[in-house]
């Protein structure tokens, strides 16, 4: 499994820490709710000025996701809909020829499905 993440650029990794942080916080499993606040929170990335560039922050995100109040899944570490988000990560560096996924890579997917959370939220 190590290996995989070894694909993932020290910023990716950090977010994906961060995300953990994030649910644990939320007693929930990692959603993609966490991975994007935790994107919010990762400074001098451009996924980070991107999401700044539109106004969107991390308390207005917490907000919006206290006012859903939903049952997070406590069951699973990671929710089906972020494995898909990472595995959507990996493609899109694909395609785009990066040997290495990013945290660009990984807002991209966070948004490329208009059933998750994350795109709902932005």
């Amino acid at each position: 499994m190590s290996e995989i993440f070894d694909k993932f650029t020290k910023n990716a990794r950090l977010i994906l820490t961060e995300a953990q942080r994030v649910a644990l916080d939320m007693n929930s499993s990692i959603t993609t709710e966490a991975i994007l606040l935790a994107i919010i929170e990762m400074p001098n990335t451009l996924s980070h000025d991107i999401l700044k560039e539109y106004s969107v922050n991390f308390d207005q995100i917490k907000m919006l996701i206290s006012i859903e109040s939903k049952k997070y899944n406590k069951g699973k570490k990671i929710s089906d809909h972020s494995k898909s988000v990472l595995k959507e990560a990996f493609r899109i560096a694909s395609d785009l020829g990066h040997y290495n996924v990013d945290c660009e890579h990984i807002l991209m997917a966070l948004l490329s499905d208009k059933t998750f959370e994350s795109y709902k939220l932005i």
